[in-house]
């Protein structure tokens, strides 16, 4: 169903288990990016966001992030010098639809 509908997947565990398993952080991105890889490297896939509000955690305890996220993507982020901000994200998804449904 991905391939004919645009989808919003979250990888939100990620960020609980870098926060209370730090040392897990090497094999959780070496899966990660295998992941992303194999779903990039499928050839259907039009536009992709991967985006995260949050920065590496610095220490055990929730909410203790440095100061930027990740956003990588297909669509060019609103304002090239400011960090996408959460609100803005709902905005960029609906313009790769867009642009999907009107090629």
């Amino acid at each position: 169903e991905a391939s004919a509908r645009p989808v919003i997947a979250s990888i939100n565990a990620l960020d609980r288990f870098l926060h209370t398993k730090p040392s897990l952080k090497c094999e959780i991105y070496k899966m990660l990016d295998k992941a992303l890889k194999d779903l990039i490297l499928r050839g259907d896939i039009t536009h992709i966001i991967l985006f995260s509000p949050y920065g590496s955690p610095q220490g055990p305890e929730e909410g203790n992030h440095s100061e930027y996220g990740v956003y990588m993507a297909t669509i060019t982020r609103p304002r090239h010098e400011d960090t996408v901000k959460i609100h803005e994200i709902g905005y960029l998804f609906n313009e790769a639809v867009e642009q999907t449904m009107t090629t």
